[in-house]
């Protein structure tokens, strides 16, 4: 027959074990983990040949409860398809391979330290780059954080609506943005940014198209 005594023990061990578990457990939901791409073209109503600088910057909206607004760093990829059909870039004609010819990407000053590389993949028009621990100020606190200048030219025009309206979405991976709890450096969550601009360039007779 077991012991009363020693089942009263081993509950009680069980009980504690579990708790300090949970102790040493992340609430993952305490701490959020977020932002936005902001996209900022010099103009966005198109004509053939016009050159466009499009600031890109990182706004941080971690925070934990309250809301209390926190830090994050952004640790991985910011990817930016130069023109699409609409800004998840899921619809059959995406991407607009050619509406825009990429010329540059000059990174800022300030980001340069954490900019490992850019790279420009010409076959799907789409702009990669790579960071690590770029600093995100919390919201409120100061200014998103400026990555760099894409310039880019008009080419051939947006024909699949009277408008010519298309997009350019830009996002960075999911689990990219870090943001830690300041009174619990255990206490962490991990997300993602993303945004989308919007461009008219429409045919007009004498594009030749």
């Amino acid at each position: 027959m077991i012991n009363r005594r020693y089942l009263i023990s081993l509950f009680l061990a069980l009980l504690i074990s579990f708790s300090f578990m949970l102790a040493l457990t992340p609430n993952a939901e305490a701490v959020y983990a977020g932002g936005s791409v902001i996209l900022e073209p010099t103009k966005d109503d198109l004509t053939i040949n016009d050159i466009v600088y499009i600031p890109v910057k990182i706004g941080n909206t971690s925070n934990i409860p309250g809301p209390v607004y926190i830090p994050a760093v952004l640790n991985g990829t910011i990817t930016i398809k130069l023109a699409c059909v609409g800004c998840s870039c899921s619809d059959p004609s995406d991407p607009l391979v050619d509406t825009f010819t990429y010329i540059d990407f000059d990174v800022k000053l300030e980001s340069q330290p954490y900019v490992d590389s850019v790279f420009f993949d010409d076959i799907t028009d789409t702009l990669v780059i790579n960071v690590s621990d770029l600093p995100l100020v919390a919201l409120g606190q100061g200014d998103p954080a400026y990555v760099g200048d894409l310039a880019v030219q008009a080419t051939n025009p947006v024909c699949l609506n009277p408008e010519g309206t298309f997009k350019m979405p830009v996002y960075t991976g999911r689990y990219d943005i870090i943001a830690t709890n300041p009174d619990d450096p255990t206490d962490f969550a991990e997300g993602s940014a993303s945004g989308c601009a919007t461009f008219r360039f429409p045919c007009i007779c004498g594009d030749g198209i």
